[in-house]
């Protein structure tokens, strides 16, 4: 998990990462997001902007996940409702950006989620990012943050760390 990864940098490459992504944030909202990512194992999944008939399919991922991938992604434990999935995706395009990723030919179930929150826009933007378990170790997260960090160069011109 990304997650995992980013509690190991120090806080001040963590801020400097996240502060650059409310940069391009703006640019996110406005761009048609969609594609496909080949992981290490060979697999496929394709990711695209989150819409609201994907509640059903988000709620079974977070159900699905660990205490441990729980933890990880909320710093602590906490199941996610369908309440705040509606409200998250309500949200979505507006105070935030959502990217779900669904394996080829399984376009109903979702596998991962990308949100970038916007805490202080233009400026500051929250990076969330959440794999269902039996899709971690794959490349997965780092994928989607390092594609939506490339379309977001291009769009903008802002820097992001790396």
């Amino acid at each position: 998990m990304l997650f995992g990864t980013c509690a190991t940098l120090s806080t001040r490459r963590l801020d400097s990462l996240l502060e650059q992504a409310g940069h391009v944030f703006g640019a996110l909202c406005l761009a048609k997001v969609e594609g496909r990512i080949v992981l290490k194992d060979g697999r496929q999944v394709i990711y695209r902007r989150a819409r609201p008939e994907d509640e059903e399919a988000l709620y079974q991922m977070f159900s699905a996940l660990t205490v441990e991938s729980l933890y990880m992604r909320y710093v602590g434990y906490h199941k996610a409702t369908r309440e705040e999935i509606r409200a998250i995706l309500q949200k979505e395009g507006t105070e935030e950006i959502s990217l779900v990723a669904m394996p080829v030919g399984r376009e109903n179930e979702i596998v991962a989620q990308i949100r970038c929150i916007f805490l202080n826009p233009p400026t500051n933007a929250e990076l969330a990012i959440v794999v269902h378990d039996d899709w971690q170790n794959r490349g997965l997260g780092t994928s989607s943050w390092q594609l939506r960090a490339g379309q977001s160069r291009r769009k903008s011109n802002a820097l992001l760390a790396s």
